[in-house]
């Protein structure tokens, strides 16, 4: 079955880029997860589950997580929807699958 690009990234890159994203913010950032949750837009059951390992099997290069830790530093100065789903679209560019 063919698949689009976009399709890919939603099953298989976003909840990677999200629990990277999780991780950068709870753990090296010290947010707090219920605004961590807020910030990437899931619920604080889904930032436990991120940091438990459950959800998100990629795995990143140092460059790309730099560019994940690039993203949570803008989020956190700015938690809009409309710049999340900005943020996202290019995080997928970049890691070169899907939303081109």
């Amino acid at each position: 079955m063919f698949r689009t690009p976009c399709e890919t990234a939603l099953w298989k890159l976003l909840p990677s880029l999200r629990k990277e994203l999780v991780i950068y913010l709870v753990k090296d950032k010290k947010i707090p997860r219920r605004k961590a949750a807020k910030i990437i837009g899931v619920t604080e059951p889904a930032i436990s589950q991120y940091l438990k390992n459950k959800r998100g099997s990629v795995k990143f290069t140092n460059k790309q997580k730099k560019e994940i830790r690039k993203t949570g530093d803008n989020l956190i100065k700015n938690s809009s929807k409309k710049t999340f789903v900005k943020c996202m679209c290019r995080l997928c560019s970049c890691m070169e699958v899907g939303c081109r």
